[in-house]
C-alpha cells in the first residue's frame, strides 16, 4: 500500500494518457531516439557559424597562422591546442540545446497532440517554482562539495578564476537552457509518454536510463558516474511527479551544472568552464570521491547527496493542482483535477 501511494501517477500523466494513446515501452524508447536526433541536427545547425566564427578567431588559431606565415615550425601540441574549447564555444554549444527544445515540443505538440501542461509546463507558480528549484540546486551540490572536502577529496585553491563576472552570468543563461533542453528531453516528453502506457516505476527507470546513456561518451565516464545519472535521473523523475510541474526540476539542474562549472570551478559531466566564482582541486589518487576528470558526478559524494535526496521525496505526497498550460488562455481546457 505505501509502495503504490509513493507511486501514484500525477495529474499530468494521467491527462496525457487521456489526450493520447500510450505505446510499447520498446516503441517509446526507439522514439525517443529520433527526436533525440532531430534535437541533436537541429542543435549542429545553429553551432555552425557561430562555432567558424570563434574557430578562426580564437588566439590559438591566430598564433599558429603567424607561425604559418613565418614559415616556422609546429609542434603536434601547438595543433592539438585548437580542440581546446574556449569558453565562448562552450556558452554556443549550451544556447544551441534550443534546438533540443524545439525538436521536443514539435513532436509533442504535432505527433503525440498532447497540451504543454502534460509536460509540467503550468502557468502558475512559475516563478516560485523555479526560485525553489534553484535554492535546493545549490544547496544539494553545496553538500557534494562539504562532503569532498571533509573526505578529502577536493581542496579550495583560490578564487574568481579566469575570467570575468559577465562571462559566469552568461554561463548562468546558458545553463537555463542547457537544463531545460535536457528535462523536457528525458522527464516533460519520454517520461510522462512512457508513463502514459507503463507503471510510473516502468517509465522512472526507462527514462533514468537513458539519461545516462546520453552522457556515456563523455570524457572521464565510469560505472559510479552512470549510476550517479541513472540516480540523478530518478531523482529529477521523483521531483516532478511530487511538485505537479517541470519548472523546479529544470531549475534544480541548471543550478547543479552551474555550480559545479561557474562556481566551484570544477568539470560539468567531463566538459567544463575556465571561468568560476571560486576554484576548486581534486586529488587524482581520490577519484572515487571527487569523480576525477569526469567532474564530482563520477564520485560517492553525489551518490550520498542524490540518494538521500530520493529519499526524502520518497513519501512526500504529490502537489497536484491541475495549472493549465503556459500555451493556453484563461478560461480553455486545462488539466484534471487532482
Amino acid at each position: 500500500m505505501i509502495v503504490n501511494e509513493w507511486m501514484k501517477k500525477p495529474v499530468f500523466i494521467n491527462e496525457a494518457a487521456s489526450q493520447s494513446r500510450g505505446r510499447n515501452i520498446w516503441l517509446e524508447i526507439l522514439i525517443f531516439f529520433v527526436v533525440f536526433l532531430a534535437g541533436g541536427i537541429l542543435q549542429e545547425i545553429l553551432m555552425i557559424i557561430p562555432t567558424i566564427v570563434i574557430f578562426f578567431s580564437s588566439e590559438s588559431f591566430q598564433s599558429l597562422l603567424s607561425k604559418m606565415e613565418a614559415g616556422e615550425q609546429i609542434s603536434l601540441m601547438e595543433w592539438l591546442s585548437l580542440l581546446e574549447l574556449p569558453d565562448s564555444l562552450v556558452l554556443v554549444t549550451l544556447f544551441a540545446t534550443v534546438g533540443t527544445i524545439a525538436a521536443v515540443l514539435l513532436y509533442v505538440h504535432f505527433i503525440e497532440k498532447r497540451k504543454l501542461y502534460t509536460m509540467g509546463l503550468t502557468r502558475t507558480s512559475v516563478f516560485s517554482e523555479y526560485g525553489i528549484g534553484l535554492a535546493v540546486g545549490i544547496v544539494m551540490f553545496s553538500a557534494v562539495i562539504g562532503l569532498n572536502v571533509l573526505f578529502g577529496g577536493l581542496s579550495y585553491a583560490g578564487a574568481l578564476r579566469n575570467g570575468g563576472i559577465a562571462m559566469i552570468l552568461f554561463m548562468f543563461l546558458g545553463y537555463i537552457v542547457q537544463g531545460a533542453s535536457e528535462e523536457l528531453l528525458c522527464r516533460g516528453y519520454f517520461f510522462v509518454s512512457a508513463a502514459r502506457r507503463s507503471s510510473l516505476l516502468v517509465a522512472m527507470l526507462a527514462n533514468s536510463v537513458l539519461f545516462a546513456l546520453l552522457h556515456a561518451a563523455n570524457v572521464g565516464i565510469s560505472w559510479l558516474a552512470l549510476l550517479n545519472l541513472l540516480l540523478f535521473g530518478i531523482f529529477a523523475s521523483f521531483y516532478m511527479v511530487r511538485r505537479g510541474n517541470i519548472w523546479g526540476i529544470c531549475a534544480i539542474h541548471t543550478m547543479w551544472n552551474f555550480a559545479q562549472g561557474n562556481i566551484f570551478g570544477l568539470q560539468v559531466s567531463g566538459t567544463g568552464s575556465t571561468a568560476s566564482i571560486f576554484s576548486f582541486v581534486g586529488d587524482d589518487g581520490k577519484a572515487w570521491i571527487n569523480g576525477g576528470s569526469f567532474g564530482p558526478e563520477g564520485g560517492i559524494c553525489v551518490t550520498i547527496v542524490l540518494l538521500i535526496s530520493i529519499l526524502i521525496l520518497l513519501p512526500m505526497k504529490n502537489k497536484d493542482k491541475g495549472f493549465p498550460a503556459v500555451s493556453e488562455k484563461p478560461g480553455m481546457e486545462g488539466a484534471a483535477d487532482s
